[in-house]
């Protein structure tokens, strides 16, 4: 009878004994039975852009204007440290997510490592993210182009909020350099019968798996023997973000021509482009039509044939496959190239009423003109100075302090949105206190 007490002690003890391992495992995360993602990316829902890019441990992904589609990448030396590559060590490694909706790829860089690429678009980690699922980097304009975070129309996935993670902020991953340092070499596959499973693990093998644990695998050591975590890293600022707006507003440069982006629509199949003047803002006309291929979202268009130095309204609709019109955020683009020409001078310069201290001015505006300037000067040739003006508009103003029963000299110079200055306009004189004004012969 005693044997047997002692037997079922023995028992409890080592049932007592395996549901504490089990719970240490458990809280130290020393080993799990869910072995890790193979595929190269992983589709995360998103509320404001649909479904995201990252890479399998759920760090953003990114793509950049500045590479065009022509199967190499420009972000290099500064720009590579703050947005590193996204590299893999060989294209077995090449595995894409079931219902992903567009093509994987590789480019082989300078260095000799291979970058993922999204429809031909490099990937790229932004160095201002500081956990896992932000996208800080969206929308900044580093190195003179946009950078987006990547998107793809893939499966709808309903949007669950991550929980609130318990542990401090971790450091962004290293870029995968090269084949000899990649993280994502594949495991052989273990050979011969599988392993039979024990109750729990013998001592000495609960000391080798887990630091934590004493050299006679008895359990614990005292807390301070922990180190404790790292204090977080501060978090970056993010970067300015673009300005989409259901409608824009843009005035036209001598080219006749203005870009639009917007953010894309993964249900659309086509997107309309409609433009008004601004002076009927319920005028709305169809200006363009841009296809949509399938898997491939498009998110930018050059509006052509409009009238240089007008204020448009412009709006950009998606789509859908039942034909329902949807009005997407858009913004004006940056990428078409500045004028460097000169602008046409104001003409038609007149003088209107004249008191004893001002003087109102009217011209006609300067086709691509998005300023103007007054000038004044004692002097029918100056030299000219900037006039004190109210009232300034694209098509006149009023110039104040004048003395009175002087005469003055007025000219006009337009600038456009590149900076570009007009020569000046025809020259008119005031004579105050006798308010008399008029053109300069």
């Amino acid at each position: 009878m005693l044997e047997g007490g002692r037997s079922s002690l023995a028992a409890r003890s080592r049932l007592v004994m395996a549901i504490a391992l089990a719970m240490t495992f458990n809280a130290l995360g020393v080993a799990t039975a869910e072995e890790p993602s193979n595929e190269t990316v992983a589709l995360v829902p998103n509320p404001a852009y649909g479904t995201i890019i990252t890479d399998p441990d759920g760090w953003s992904l990114y793509t950049w204007d500045n590479d065009q589609i022509t199967g190499e990448s420009r972000c290099i030396d500064e720009c590579a440290v703050d947005w590193p590559p996204y590299t893999v060590a060989s294209a077995e490694e090449l595995i894409p997510p079931e219902g992903l909706g567009a093509s994987l790829g590789l480019i082989e860089r300078d260095d000799g490592t291979w970058q993922v690429t999204l429809d031909n678009w490099p990937l790229y980690y932004f160095s201002g993210d500081v956990n896992p699922g932000d996208i800080n980097g969206d929308g900044s304009m580093a190195f003179d182009a946009e950078w987006h975070v990547a998107t793809v129309a893939g499966p709808a996935l309903a949007f669950t909020p991550p929980p609130i993670a318990a542990a401090p902020p971790v450091q962004p991953p290293t870029p995968r350099a090269s084949p000899a340092t990649s993280q994502l070499a594949a495991t052989p596959a273990p050979t011969g019968p599988p392993a039979t499973a024990t109750p729990f693990p013998a001592k000495t093998n609960v000391a080798a798996q887990s630091p934590f644990f004493s050299s006679a695998g008895r359990g614990i050591p005292p807390v301070a023997q922990v180190a404790p975590p790292p204090p977080p890293p501060a978090p970056a600022p993010p970067p300015p973000q673009a300005n989409y707006q259901p409608i824009v507003t843009a005035l036209v440069p001598p080219s006749g021509s203005v870009g639009l982006r917007w953010r894309p629509d993964p249900a659309a199949v086509t997107y309309r482009v409609y433009a008004t003047i601004a002076s009927a803002p319920q005028s709305f006309a169809q200006v363009q039509t841009i296809p949509v291929t399938p898997g491939v979202l498009v998110r930018s268009t050059v509006v052509t044939g409009l009238a240089p130095g007008t204020v448009y309204l412009l709006q950009v609709r998606a789509v859908g496959p039942t034909g329902l019109e949807t009005v997407v955020p858009a913004r004006l683009s940056l990428s078409i190239a500045p004028s460097t020409g000169a602008i046409p001078s104001p003409t038609n310069l007149t003088v209107g009423t004249i008191t004893p201290t001002t003087a109102v001015l009217t011209w006609t505006p300067s086709a691509g003109a998005t300023s103007y300037q007054v000038l004044q000067a004692s002097t029918q040739n100056g030299p000219f100075t900037p006039a004190t003006v109210i009232n300034l508009s694209m098509t006149g103003a009023t110039v104040t302090g004048l003395t009175p029963f002087t005469i003055t000299y007025f000219e006009v110079v337009a600038t456009d949105a590149f900076g570009n200055t007009s020569p000046p306009s025809n020259k008119v004189y005031v004579l105050t206190g006798l308010n008399i004004g008029g053109p300069v012969p």
